[in-house]
């Protein structure tokens, strides 16, 4: 290696060339030595470099006049990792809240071995984030972009590899795929208690590309994911659940404080937990509405049937809310359901039975029919009468099962013990419905 001292001065200059004692770098001429630059004119200072393996060395050359002092850095540059990412990657076209990979070829032209680490930001994704790439290897690199909003999206992509960065702009555009359900509201026929009654609905994917769905109990992802924190908040140690995984022994050291595998057990159990509200898809789930299949693929310029499924547990209205989430799609859409459970239909033969004119303490005997006009059993019980005149009736049988399409024979029997006119109200109540067959006599 050869430098030149140059005099730019009209006097020639007096120069002390030195340099520190190194294995790896020395002056071919004698340190400190003393030289005579004319003006204008240039000294050779030649340095030997004997290094001992392939790295970066450095030293310093110090140059002294009179009037000054002059420090020249000297660097020798080892061995590089280069790897030749490109300097741009654009994603065009992609549906939201669908995945879409490229994959990079990337090739390290360097002559050393690179231990590289890389890093992105969402919506964008990258594999592998680390590892080690030979002199003249190549490996594959997948980035992903998965963006949960329509629009224009932008990151980049950092590879560093200790000696330095290498960045690769990203760019993403996403569109809403042409989806959607054939109806946003179901309404379900009145549907008799302990059976089921269900309807269709379809999910409509008029795009070129294969859709995937999800019905969902939450809204947006956001509600989600509140539900999802909620739940990991709550989750309280030494619940009877995990209790049950211990040993008496092991319980009665928890309970002196005493127990340290306990404790590592509760760690374990607990993480456990919050790993599987995390994972939950919180996929829709309802006593009373069944939807099937619950999730699924739609091919392109396809659609998929939905079962909806209605299982009334009660003589009530019911109401939920669907949301169908659909790959995409940047918005869930909602599907209300509505139905109504229909309990036994019993009526009686007749509503009202007027005796007309009777003499006091004779017992008369008449007959009513309940009527099971429904498809499911009817269970029946008479509710004793408290009126002015209610101990003077007695009804057989008082209670029993009316099959569907059957009726069940009444025997009213009465003794008048008291003088006058009266109108009374018997009821027979009906398991599972909320209205009673009700007897008016006068």
């Amino acid at each position: 290696m050869v430098l030149s001292v140059t005099n730019k001065d009209k006097f020639r200059r007096v120069v002390k060339v030195s340099m520190e004692s190194s294995p790896y770098f020395q002056l071919t001429c004698s340190n400190d030595a003393y030289r005579v630059v004319l003006p204008g004119a240039s000294a050779p200072v030649r340095i030997r470099f004997t290094p001992d393996e392939n790295k970066d060395y450095s030293h310093e050359l110090v140059c002294i006049t009179p009037s000054e002092r002059i420090v020249v850095p000297i660097r020798a540059i080892g061995a590089r990792a280069i790897l030749d990412f490109p300097e741009q990657l654009d994603f065009s076209g992609c549906p939201v809240k669908c995945s879409t990979q490229k994959t990079l070829l990337v090739r390290n032209v360097g002559n050393r071995a690179a231990r590289y680490q890389l890093s992105t930001q969402s919506p964008f994704s990258v594999v592998p984030a680390i590892g080690t790439l030979g002199a003249g290897d190549s490996m594959q690199v997948t980035v992903g972009f998965h963006p949960l909003t329509t629009g224009d999206h932008s990151g980049s992509l950092c590879c560093s590899t200790g000696e330095e960065s290498i960045h690769t702009e990203l760019h993403g555009e996403a569109g809403a795929v042409r989806a959607g359900l054939s109806t946003n509201f179901v309404e379900v026929e009145k549907t008799f208690i302990t059976m089921s009654n269900h309807t269709t609905v379809f999910i409509e994917n008029r795009s070129n590309v294969t859709a995937h769905f999800q019905w969902k109990t939450f809204p947006t992802e956001e509600e989600e994911n509140k539900e999802k924190r909620r739940q990991c908040r709550f989750l309280e140690p030494w619940t009877e659940t995990w209790l049950e995984n211990l040993t008496e022994e092991e319980k009665t050291e928890k309970e002196k404080g005493s127990c340290e595998d306990c404790t590592a057990l509760l760690s374990d159990t607990v993480q456990e937990e919050i790993a599987k509200v995390q994972e939950d898809p919180m996929l829709f789930s309802d006593d009373i509405f069944f939807i099937e299949p619950v999730e699924g693929e739609i091919g392109p310029n396809c659609s998929a049937e939905i079962k909806v499924t209605f299982k009334p547990l009660e003589a009530l209205e019911y109401q939920s809310v669907a949301y169908c989430s659909i790959s995409g799609c940047e918005s869930r859409l909602p599907l209300r359901l509505t139905g109504e459970g229909q309990g036994p239909l019993v009526e009686l033969s007749c509503r009202t039975l007027n005796f007309g004119n009777i003499s006091v303490n004779t017992p008369h005997v008449y007959e009513v029919k309940l009527i099971n006009q429904g498809a499911i059993d009817a269970p029946f019980t008479y509710i004793p009468s408290t009126a002015n005149v209610g101990f003077c009736f007695k009804f057989a049988p008082e209670e029993g099962i009316i099959a569907p399409g059957g009726t069940q024979t009444i025997q009213v029997s009465f003794s008048a013990s008291v003088l006058g006119k009266f109108e009374e109200e018997f009821q027979f109540s009906v398991a599972g419905s909320p209205m009673s067959a009700i007897l008016t006599i006068k």
